[in-house]
């Protein structure tokens, strides 16, 4: 009986080691299919310098301010930043940010330009970028001073244009940049939006950190409902799951909160596990489904439940992080 038992045990670890071996080759082969990663944090700074040429992409290229408006600011004794400060309005902002969403699925393949395009769109979209001193939209400025006086400017012209501006600009722009450092430093004065990035991180793998301990009772409960799909689903959802409780998971599940989950999914994922879109999706969708059924049995209490379900179902929120 215990040599039958020994044997059995054996073929589970071999199993085990199989599923494994199979989700790490996986794992390898979607990092072979993903884009080229910028090489360090100076190579990201030089790329992002070059967002005003995005001005001449495609999806961009005919965008201008009104010239009637132009003109009415042409004699103007005030600064160019005040100045563009009164011709933003939110149409253009959500204009541009639609054309940069058509332009990150356009440029997949080229590192450089799609990343151009998601930093230009997230500046857009955070509210202590005062968009005066954006560099997309400044670039967009000054091509539609210069076709007011009839001499264009080009391509090779734009990035020497717009570090003129930022140069007779330099005191309004250092104002501007105080007053966000403070804000930061004191981000009970921010809008609160999204959750802090803490990490958690789980140096369970390595066996520096003590594996939480999980109700298998419970597991084996949830594994049940999970009968009805199928089986290929099934399958994935419990390699997703596996991977965040038992790689991941660091508390006891009474502690379990949303800020744990924005680490899980925003962090800990992307960085451990390089994975496709396809694949952030599909955990988004485990531990929605998980976390139902969570919620049903009591162990995750409603309010933080309320906090998890949105994170879990917006599939844009950490698509931007991938990158």
């Amino acid at each position: 009986m215990a040599k039958k038992a020994k044997k059995q045990k054996a073929g589970m670890l071999k199993r085990k080691q199989q599923k494994q071996n199979k989700k790490a080759l996986q794992r390898r082969q979607g990092a072979s299919r993903a884009p080229q990663q910028p090489s360090s944090e100076k190579e990201v700074q030089k790329i992002l310098e070059k967002i005003p040429i995005l001005a001449y992409e495609e999806e961009l290229n005919e965008v201008r301010f009104d010239p009637e408006t132009m003109r009415a600011y042409q004699d103007s004794e005030e600064s160019e930043p005040d100045v563009l400060e009164k011709l933003i309005t939110p149409e253009i902002i959500a204009d541009c940010r639609e054309r940069l969403e058509k332009m990150d699925e356009r440029t997949k393949g080229d590192m450089q330009k799609n990343l151009m395009a998601k930093g230009a769109a997230y500046t857009l979209g955070e509210q202590t970028m005062p968009v005066e001193i954006n560099p997309l939209i400044v670039a967009i400025y000054l091509r539609s001073k210069a076709d007011l006086t009839g001499e264009p400017l080009a391509l090779s012209q734009i990035i020497s244009a717009v570090g003129k501006y930022e140069a007779d600009n330099t005191e309004y722009i250092e104002k501007q940049l105080e007053t966000i450092t403070g804000n930061l430093q004191n981000p009970e004065e921010l809008p609160d939006e999204d959750l802090e990035d803490e990490d958690y991180s789980s140096d369970v793998i390595a066996g520096t950190v003590e594996k939480a301990t999980i109700d298998q009772e419970l597991m084996d409960r949830y594994y049940q409902t999970l009968g009805e799909l199928e089986e290929e689903d099934a399958e994935r959802m419990k390699d997703d799951l596996e991977e965040f409780t038992d790689n991941y998971v660091t508390r006891p599940m009474e502690e379990w909160d949303a800020e744990m989950v924005d680490d899980f999914l925003g962090n800990w994922f992307i960085k451990n596990l390089n994975p496709l879109l396809e694949d952030l999706i599909s955990m988004q969708n485990t531990l929605e489904h998980f976390f139902q059924f969570l919620g049903q049995e009591s162990k995750i209490a409603s309010e933080e439940l309320n906090k998890i379900t949105p994170l879990l179902q917006d599939k844009e929120k950490y698509k931007g992080r991938m990158t």
